[in-house]
């Protein structure tokens, strides 16, 4: 008789086992929205972290740490934009997130591995600092920059073409290897 009982509590559990894998139980997505010191907002999409964006945004962008990636186009053409600190919880800046956006200052934090292609072209930035952690850097992603110096860390295995096209680079620096 017991092992009766235990082989079908075997079943029984082996059943819903089966059944909770087959059908996972949905995880909800949610749109939060931050506010920009100078007005407007900002959507990330949770809870997988992703930067949608928001053209409104103004003044200085300091992104939330629950971002873990920023995605193509998300503030692409913002003319209202002073500078954007982004945090070392995002590792990756999609295509043209950034492109022809009038701010002049942008912090990257280590974390970051992959710029993509013309994420900052046409910007207005004057200095960049590469993390340690980046490893690609996108096709035009600085294109017509005002940076006239640039260390490319020994971590970038991949700079694809015109990466630093139309810029006033006078002086560049591979680190490493």
């Amino acid at each position: 008789m017991r092992k009766f009982k235990f082989k079908r509590s075997l079943v029984m559990l082996s059943c819903i086992l089966i059944s909770s894998l087959m059908n996972p139980t949905p995880v909800k997505a949610e749109n939060i929205f931050y506010n920009c010191s100078g007005g407007g907002n900002y959507v990330v999409d949770m809870p997988i972290g992703v930067l949608k964006g928001n053209n409104d945004c103004k003044g200085n962008i300091v992104i939330d740490s629950s971002v873990k990636s920023i995605a193509k186009n998300a503030f692409s053409s913002n003319r209202n934009i002073v500078s954007v600190v982004i945090p070392s919880s995002v590792t990756e800046i999609g295509d043209y997130a950034f492109w022809l956006s009038s701010f002049s200052s942008v912090t990257l934090s280590p974390g970051l591995t992959r710029i993509g292609g013309s994420a900052f072209s046409g910007s207005q930035i004057t200095s960049i600092n590469l993390p340690n952690t980046l490893v690609s850097i996108g096709a035009f992603a600085f294109d017509g920059l005002k940076i006239t110096n640039l260390v490319i860390p020994p971590s970038v295995q991949v700079i694809d073409m015109f990466a630093f096209i139309n810029t006033n680079l006078t002086t560049y620096i591979v680190t490493g290897k």
